[in-house]
């Protein structure tokens, strides 16, 4: 099991690993669920900010430090959560790809298509900003379960 400090919340640590997530409230491009559904995701993982990705779209992010070798290993499948005050969901997936720029970007396919559309209404909502950010989502939280088995 990996720990490595992190730069806020607090620890990253794999397999599991929670990270709080602030909303990125300057992002006010409209998210359409219709072309991201057809797409995976991308979870990025940078080495000061973790967010969700769907067509190139950055909508979450927080202040983190990873390295390649905390990261999921591609082929593994596992649990992701999102919770909130109003939101809590769990979108079964699988890591399908890794790419390494100035961050890593995680790639993932959802397993169950109920599961990832309602994590996509959750985005929608966000990036639609019916939600004041400051007063009615002060906390977001994010986290991978149980990527450490591969799955073929």
């Amino acid at each position: 099991m990996y720990r490595v400090k992190t730069f806020s919340p607090g620890f990253f640590e794999f397999p599991v690993f929670t990270a709080i997530i602030r909303y990125m409230h300057n992002e006010k491009r409209a998210f359409h669920r219709e072309k991201a559904s057809s797409k995976p995701g991308v979870l990025v993982i940078g080495e000061r900010n973790i967010g969700v990705m769907f067509n190139d779209i950055s909508l979450l992010g927080a202040q983190v430090q990873a390295s390649e070798e905390n990261l999921p290993p591609v082929g593994s499948a596992g649990t992701l959560h999102m919770d909130s005050e109003h939101h809590r969901m769990k979108i079964r997936c699988k890591v399908v790809g890794l790419e390494k720029y100035d961050h890593y970007r995680l790639k993932f396919a959802g397993m169950e298509e109920e599961s990832l559309d309602n994590l996509m209404n959750l985005l929608t909502v966000l990036s639609g900003g019916r939600y004041n950010p400051r007063e009615d989502l002060p906390r977001l939280t994010l986290y991978l379960d149980a990527f450490n088995k591969p799955v073929y």
